[in-house]
């Protein structure tokens, strides 16, 4: 086999792999459908949040036509119940852990009112965190408000000495 043959054929496999490649990642992007659904399905877990008073907690839901149709607990042998818990509705509950450990080593600067007022603050930290304003360890001031200033608080254009 010539050189240019082993090309052609190594071209062409990879452009045929690249292709059912992203066939498949659009395909798994797509929602189900009703045609990918035949009938009612039902998933089990270690716990459905139910927010009933009646029934708080169950194991098992049904959903038909995209919605629920039967929230129950687990009494059937042949389902199959999957580890975790499910919370239904639109609830986006997360932590940006990073930021808040951030927030949490910062300067406190909701409410100030008047650049003496971000002096003031910044100088009560700066003596609580003796550590702080150097090359390694920058201080961060979190909550201001531009507008009440008139202008970005600055170290270049703030009206007040370097602390």
């Amino acid at each position: 086999m010539s050189n240019s043959a082993v090309v052609r054929w190594t071209v062409g496999l990879s452009a045929a792999v690249a292709g059912v490649f992203a066939f498949a990642v659009v395909r798994l992007q797509q929602p189900l459908s009703e045609a990918d659904v035949d009938g009612p399905q039902t998933y089990c877990y270690q716990g459905v949040r139910t927010h009933d008073d009646e029934q708080p907690t169950a194991q098992c839901f049904t959903v038909e036509d995209g919605k629920f149709s039967r929230v129950f607990a687990w009494d059937d042998a042949s389902l199959t119940t999957t580890p975790g818990f499910v919370i239904p509705g639109l609830w986006d509950g997360h932590g940006h852990l990073l930021q808040y450990g951030e927030f949490l080593h910062s300067v406190d600067l909701f409410g100030a009112a008047s650049f003496d007022d971000v002096r003031g603050r910044l100088r009560n930290y700066v003596d609580a965190n003796p550590d702080a304003g150097t090359s390694e360890e920058w201080i961060r001031g979190v909550g201001w408000d531009q507008n009440v200033y008139g202008r970005m608080p600055t170290a270049v254009r703030s009206p007040v000495p370097p602390l």
